[in-house]
């Protein structure tokens, strides 16, 4: 399963970062080679870095 990103997306990620909000890269689908409950932890990791926690 691949991921779906829009160049749109890509271009608001940049101008984030640019202001220095955190992007979090996320996916909307299990990526190739991780189950479930790896891929849900790693968004949650994420997140919690994105709010610095």
């Amino acid at each position: 399963m691949g991921e779906q990103t829009s160049q749109d997306q890509y271009s608001h990620g940049a101008t984030a970062r640019d202001h220095g909000v955190p992007v979090p890269q996320l996916t909307q689908t299990l990526p190739d080679g991780r189950d479930h409950i790896s891929w849900m932890e790693s968004n949650v990791q994420q997140l919690e870095v994105a709010l610095g926690r």
